[in-house]
């Protein structure tokens, strides 16, 4: 009450003069904007955001490394897919408010097999549905503790650690629900199951961010590199595929390769590659057309190339050196 008298009283004091002061009506100005921001200050709610993390998350959380991401399973929308990076846990779906074409046809050509792609990407693309949730929505395949039909070279591709499903039926309803209709896109009220747990499906192995490949196929069409891919024999960490020839072509071996990043942001990374033999370096980053790669004082190549390697992902020739 005695500040709220306080303040009318310097603020009246201030109206009354601003007719003879007219630099007065500032004092007025000053004195709502430091009332605004004592109160908000007094007012603020203050925590460790850390605490507020689901303990599955968290568990989680800690048997990843810097570089490695989850995707978190919540809802239809793609963009309900990030609540993990409130925590600074990495997300396969980032921070950006939309989707690139690439990524989208990479994901909705691989998550469930080829034979669904078509109807996953459309979904994608018209609605902007997340293919795992929207998977499990249309019965494709089941998700629990004891296994999953899910694509798991696809997410070591994307250095994905976990799949984590939490429980929110009571929010989402529905589509927290297994499909078995025997129609694939059957969605039948009687034929789904309530699922009330939380499960997470464990990565084995997923790729680093940045590493060094000397086999390749050039593929430059999307539907026959996906299929290349999604074959069982297709080894991502040791073999890529990409829309060109690379410049130089690798050869020799990758016993002699050493990667260090030396400075990163949200728009760029500053890496040191040293390597006996030429080298495709893969980069498990989505892959933009405006991507470019600039020499660093020191480099014996004078230009390099950004490509497309298994559709979505980055590629760089490297000489020896």
């Amino acid at each position: 009450i005695v500040i709220a008298a306080v303040v009318t009283i310097i603020t009246g004091t201030l109206l009354l003069v601003c007719p003879k002061r007219p630099l007065a009506a500032y004092g007025v100005l000053a004195v709502g904007v430091i009332e605004l921001m004592a109160f908000a200050y007094t007012y603020r709610a203050t925590f460790d955001v850390e605490t507020q993390m689901p303990d599955t998350l968290s568990e989680v959380a800690k048997s990843m490394n810097n570089d490695e991401r989850m995707l978190c399973v919540s809802g239809i929308p793609i963009n309900s897919t990030n609540k993990q990076l409130v925590y600074g846990v990495g997300s396969i779906w980032g921070y950006d408010p939309v989707v690139l074409e690439r990524y989208a046809l990479f994901m909705g050509g691989l998550t469930v097999g080829r034979e669904h792609a078509d109807v996953i990407t459309s979904k994608m693309l018209t609605h902007g549905s997340e293919p795992v949730m929207l998977a499990l929505h249309l019965g494709l395949f089941r998700f629990t503790n004891q296994g999953t039909t899910y694509n798991d070279t696809l997410f070591r591709m994307l250095r994905c650690r976990a799949i984590v499903k939490l429980s929110n039926e009571t929010r989402w309803g529905s589509f927290f629900q297994f499909a078995r209709a025997e129609s694939p896109y059957g969605l039948h009220e009687d034929r789904f199951i309530r699922d009330e747990a939380e499960h997470v499906h464990h990565i084995e192995n997923p790729l680093p961010r940045f590493f060094p490949v000397n086999e390749y196929i050039v593929i430059d069409d999307h539907d026959t590199a996906f299929n290349v891919i999604a074959d069982a024999r297709f080894d991502p960490g040791r073999f890529v595929v990409l829309e060109s020839e690379p410049v130089p072509v690798p050869s020799g071996s990758l016993q002699n390769v050493s990667i260090e990043v030396l400075d990163e942001s949200t728009d760029h990374v500053s890496l040191r590659v040293e390597t006996s033999d030429p080298v495709v370096l893969v980069m498990t980053d989505a892959y933009a057309e405006g991507w470019k790669a600039f020499a660093l004082n020191g480099s014996v190549q004078e230009k390099y190339d950004v490509l497309p390697a298994n559709v979505a992902l980055r590629a760089i020739p490297l000489e020896a050196g």
